[in-house]
Formats: structure tokens, C-alpha cells, sequence
């Protein structure tokens, strides 16, 4: 669960075009607490072209996402 009113960060590891592997990992860091790597996480064997990025909530009543710092980029050596 996240903590409610307070800034989260995602990094997301997921390699596309001919490098793609149907998998990815993700990074998740709460404020006062230590990074929580989760890897080997399944996606699509077909995806591997990102057209658009959809940010949801699965709440049954209304929500609110504050995004900032919003960041695409090749991995380093690429």
C-alpha cells in the first residue's frame, strides 16, 4: 500500500525493439524506507514499441496522481 499524500517514485527497467524480452523490473521508493527492487516481472512477448503511458487507479471512488518529473530514456550505453 502507499502512503497517502506523500511523493513515491517508480523506476522502471524494460528493454524494447529488438532488445525485448517480455519481462521488466521495477523500483519502488518510498520516503524513509529503503528501495525495493522487484525484477523478473512478466510482460507481453510482443511488446515492444511504447506508444502511450496511461497512469489508472483501480479505487471505486475518485482519485488524484500528481506526476512531476515524468522521464523516457535509452538505457546507459545505449
Amino acid at each position: 500500500q502507499l502512503p497517502h499524500g506523500q511523493w513515491v517514485r517508480f523506476d522502471v527497467e524494460c528493454a524494447l525493439g529488438k532488445d525485448a524480452t517480455g519481462g521488466y523490473s521495477l523500483t519502488l521508493r518510498l520516503p524513509g524506507v529503503p528501495a525495493q527492487r522487484f525484477g523478473g516481472l512478466a510482460c507481453s512477448p510482443k511488446f515492444k514499441t511504447l506508444n502511450c503511458v496511461v497512469i489508472m487507479s483501480l479505487a471505486s471512488g475518485p482519485s488524484v496522481f500528481y506526476v512531476d518529473n515524468l522521464e523516457f530514456k535509452a538505457a546507459a550505453g545505449r
